[in-house]
């Protein structure tokens, strides 16, 4: 089914205002059997899935692999169900509130990224001090 731009501002003018399952059943009905549902399974995401499994139950389900995001380390994966233990997971596994000024050198992402590096402005220069502190152990 191809649209045109016409048609495509139409339906999208049509479905404005409508809750989220009108718009999921109008889809499930309009495009099934060629339609999937792509997710990052962020928690937005199992909400849509929630709610269109309830409309159409064998609905297929994907996700891409962006390279976004990163493996989490074994000593941070869920220690608490039968069977992780044999997995590793947990395993050394550091509690920072255990160990002085809550911190502990520990590796959380499986290389080194930065996402936040303060400025020199405002309460930004004193937890560019703090962090620089922690960085250097």
């Amino acid at each position: 089914m191809r649209w045109s731009e016409k048609e495509a501002r139409e339906t999208a003018d049509r479905f404005e205002s409508k809750p989220a399952e009108e718009i999921l059943r109008w889809a499930a009905e309009t495009f099934s059997p060629k339609i999937a549902l792509a997710s990052s399974f962020g928690a937005e995401d199992v909400a849509v899935i929630d709610l269109l499994s309830k409309i159409k139950p064998r609905i297929s389900v994907f996700t891409l692999d962006t390279g976004r995001t990163l493996e989490v380390p074994i000593h941070l994966k869920d220690a608490s169900y039968p069977g992780a233990k044999r997995l590793g997971h947990g395993e050394g596994y550091k509690y920072a509130h255990d160990h002085p000024g809550h911190h502990v050198e520990q590796d959380y992402l499986p290389e080194c990224r930065r996402y936040y590096d303060p400025t020199d402005q405002g309460f930004e220069k004193e937890l560019k001090a703090r962090l620089s502190k922690l960085r250097k152990g």
